[in-house]
């Protein structure tokens, strides 16, 4: 459950072969935390490899309210549809903690995926995956509980970026109570009792950007009661 580097295989996108020789094709460049890489509404630009670190995706609501899409961790893409499609970039991407990137020209993207027809089918697929899951996600918020939702993102963490602790637990970092709340479409309150639920019940402990999974299994009863 270790946070993946650039060295494991990417989820559904380019293969590490493919991810090399893009690679070869760019240039490095680091960003602090809370950097903007790349800006909602802007121009379409260079494509980034995340190589280390995290980002955040969030889009601005007609209100102004900032929306959480998702985060993003090492080996995959970032403002490839916006560079495929010549259209401006449809959410803002920003450090969640010290970044790394390879930037790519988006003339040489387009001629990368021209040369490796095999490498934008899997991209678009895993594009509409992507876009699949969230739909599933805005289904399940109708029907489940806030508690069960708090489970589920808790898991998709543990496996995402959680990491294995000295005691033997799970530990998820540097992400805060209202980064959950918003990524589960909830309220910071009815999060803070679904936490506390879990917390009574031992299956959770919480600190600051800190969520310590003492009892995996639990969690994994509460996200899905029927199973």
């Amino acid at each position: 459950m270790e946070n993946r580097t650039v060295d494991d295989e990417p989820d559904g996108r380019l293969t590490l072969n493919e991810l090399h020789q893009l690679r070869k094709r760019g240039t490095r460049r680091t960003y602090t935390k809370s950097e903007i890489l790349l800006l909602e509404g802007t121009d379409p630009g260079p494509v980034l490899i995340l190589e280390s670190g995290l980002v955040k995706v969030t889009v601005s609501a007609e209100a102004g309210e900032e929306l959480l899409l998702g985060f993003r961790g090492p080996g995959e893409l970032l403002g490839e549809m916006s560079a495929l499609r010549g259209c401006p970039r449809s959410a803002t991407v920003t450090a969640h903690a010290p970044s790394s990137v390879t930037e790519i020209p988006e003339k040489v993207f387009r001629q990368f995926l021209l040369e490796h027809p095999n490498a934008l089918l899997r991209m678009l697929l895993a594009t509409h995956d992507r876009l699949r899951k969230a739909d599933q996600e805005r289904l399940l918020y109708l029907s489940k509980r806030v508690v069960e939702r708090v489970a589920s993102r808790l898991l998709e963490w543990c496996v995402r970026f959680g990491k294995a602790s000295p005691e033997g637990h799970v530990e998820i970092r540097r992400f805060s109570r209202r980064e959950l709340a918003q990524s589960i479409a909830a309220s910071e309150k009815t999060v803070d009792e679904a936490l506390a639920a879990l917390t009574r019940d031992r299956i959770l402990r919480t600190g600051r950007q800190l969520f310590v999974i003492l009892d995996p299994a639990a969690l994994s009863r509460t996200a899905h009661p029927n199973l």
